[in-house]
C-alpha cells in the first residue's frame, strides 16, 4: 500500500495566503500598484487577493515580511501562488524571495521566472513556485508578488493560495 507523506505545514498565517477573511493580510504595495481583497475571484474558496498595475513603465510589486525560525536556517523553502490575468491581454507574473539578516539587509535575494498569465478565457490559473535554502543570519524572509514587464495601467492579477513551506 501507497501513503503518501503529509504536505508539509504552510508557514504563511491564513489571512497571507487564502484571502477567505476579507483582508490583504499583511501584504503592502511596494511599488506602482494598488492591493485589493475581492469576492467570487477566488481559486478556491470564494475570494482572493488582487494587484492593479498603476502604469508608467514599473512592475507592480507587492510585498510581506515574515520572521525566520533559526531551526529553518539550511532548510529549503518552496513558495508558490496562484494567478490569473483580468484579461486576455499579455501580463507576466514573477516571484521574488529575499533572506534578511538582523539589520535588514539581503543576504541573498532570488527572482523566480517570469511565467506567462493566463486568463479565464485562455486557459485559467497558472502556478508559480521557487525553492532555495535559508543562508546562515536570516531573521526574517521577504516575499514579493509581481506583475512584471512594466504592465499598462489598470492591468489587474488575481493571486490566491500563496503557501510558504520548508523541507523536513
Amino acid at each position: 500500500m501507497n501513503v503518501d507523506a503529509p504536505a508539509a505545514p504552510n508557514l504563511l498565517p491564513a489571512e497571507s495566503s487564502g484571502f477567505e477573511r476579507g483582508t490583504i493580510g499583511g501584504w503592502t504595495v511596494v511599488q506602482s500598484a494598488t492591493l485589493a481583497n475581492l469576492e467570487n475571484v477566488g481559486r478556491t474558496g470564494a475570494r482572493a487577493l488582487v494587484i492593479t498595475a498603476l502604469g508608467g513603465g514599473a512592475d507592480a510589486r507587492a510585498r510581506l515580511r515574515l520572521p525566520v525560525a533559526p531551526s529553518l536556517t539550511g532548510r529549503e523553502i518552496r513558495y508558490s501562488a496562484w494567478m490569473i490575468a483580468d484579461s486576455a491581454e499579455d501580463l507576466t507574473g514573477q516571484l521574488y524571495l529575499s533572506f534578511r539578516n538582523a539589520a535588514g539587509s539581503g543576504i541573498a535575494n532570488w527572482w523566480g521566472p517570469g511565467v506567462s498569465l493566463h486568463s479565464r478565457d485562455t486557459g485559467g490559473w497558472t502556478q508559480l513556485e521557487m525553492t532555495q535554502t535559508v543562508p546562515t543570519g536570516t531573521v526574517q524572509i521577504e516575499l514579493l508578488l509581481c506583475l512584471t514587464g512594466s504592465p499598462a495601467a489598470n492591468r489587474r492579477s488575481h493571486i490566491d493560495d500563496i503557501v510558504l513551506t520548508a523541507s523536513q
